[in-house]
C-alpha cells in the first residue's frame, strides 16, 4: 500500500489489489485500487475528496 499526501490536497491511498472500504459513506467505486481522502474538511462526500480544496483556491484568486 502507498499513501501520498498532496500539498493543499487530499491524501491518496493506493493498493496493488482492491482496497476494502469500511465506511458508512463509500467512495464512488467500492471496488477500487485508489482513493482520495479529504484533508480540507470541505468535501460534501464525507471523508472522500470531491475537489472542494480546488474550489477554495479559485475563490481566493477571485478575491485578490
Amino acid at each position: 500500500m502507498k499513501v501520498t499526501i498532496l500539498e493543499n490536497g487530499p491524501a491518496i491511498i493506493e493498493a496493488e489489489g482492491n482496497l476494502e472500504i469500511l465506511s458508512p459513506v463509500p467512495p464512488a467505486n467500492e471496488f477500487t485500487k485508489k482513493v482520495a481522502i479529504c484533508r480540507c474538511g470541505r468535501s460534501q462526500n464525507g471523508v472522500w475528496c470531491d475537489g472542494s480544496h480546488s474550489k477554495k483556491k479559485e475563490e481566493n484568486k477571485t478575491q485578490e
